[in-house]
């Protein structure tokens, strides 16, 4: 009797081992579910944060003028601020180098050092970048060509150069807007430190300024000192650990009503 009650007994503890490892998994699968639940809501959150701030940064620079935008606190030289749970940066590409507007050689090679490319004969980059396409080893796409003469650079040169450098030609240049790197190849350091504080205290710093260089720079006739119509705008939301990042360009051309808009570009969202 005694040998089949320990028989039973371990028979019971047997089972019941079985099915507390059966409890222990169905409790892991269940919160390994739950997670997987939770991280798609982040990415979709994250996505739908882009999604709004999008929507409301064209309806206002669709319906609003620049000015007014900039007394509302934006700002379009790329300095970050927040709409709708995203991070926005806006970049009037009238304040960085077109590659397919005139470009000084002379001006390009100096971007190039601003951004610290090494070991490179950079008159010759530049040369190749805005010459007309000859050589059939090298893309077509200037930008493209640039990032392929650069070769292995560090990711600061390469995110410097993004930041200064758009493929699309957009027009008169803008100091106003500009990039420290483009300012100081363009106008040197000199104007370079007196826009980057000019643009901090407001429009009427940087009339004040544009007024005194009229007489001084030879170029500035052909600049322009308000922000648009050509765009580089970045959204980056982030939902705890899931991220949703969008980079566009285009130009608003309100004088086409039922076009309004042209997208010259478009990154791809892509979350973590």
């Amino acid at each position: 009797m005694n040998k089949q009650s320990g028989i039973a007994m371990v028979m019971m503890l047997f089972i019941s081992a079985i099915l507390a490892l059966l409890t222990i998994n169905f409790i892991h699968q269940s919160n390994h579910q739950i997670k997987i639940a939770q991280r798609l809501k982040n990415k979709t959150q994250a996505f739908t944060n882009v999604q709004n701030a999008k929507a409301q940064i064209l309806f206002n620079l669709l319906s609003k003028q620049t000015l007014e935008l900039e007394q509302k606190g934006w700002n379009f030289y790329s300095k970050p601020f927040e709409v709708e749970n995203t991070i926005v940066e806006i970049q009037d590409l009238r304040g960085v180098f077109g590659l397919y507007g005139f470009i000084s050689q002379v001006k390009f090679v100096k971007l190039l050092e601003q951004c610290n490319v090494k070991d490179k004969n950079l008159p010759n980059i530049a040369n190749l970048v805005l010459s007309k396409h000859l050589n059939q080893e090298l893309p077509v796409d200037r930008l493209q060509r640039l990032e392929h003469l650069l070769g292995e650079q560090s990711d600061k040169t390469h995110s410097c150069l993004q930041r200064n450098v758009t493929r699309h030609g957009v027009g008169s240049f803008n100091p106003s807007v500009a990039p420290i790197e483009t300012l100081v190849a363009r106008m040197g350091e000199d104007y370079a430190q007196k826009f980057t504080l000019a643009r901090s205290q407001g429009r009427e710093s940087i009339n004040q300024l544009f007024s005194e260089i009229m007489s001084d720079d030879a170029e500035v006739n052909s600049y322009s000192t308000l922000a648009g119509p050509y765009f580089r705008v970045i959204f980056r939301s982030r939902v705890v650990d899931s991220y949703w990042v969008e980079n566009i360009e285009f130009k608003v051309k309100l004088s086409t009503p039922y076009d309004p808009i042209i997208f010259l570009s478009y990154q791809s969202g892509f979350n973590e």
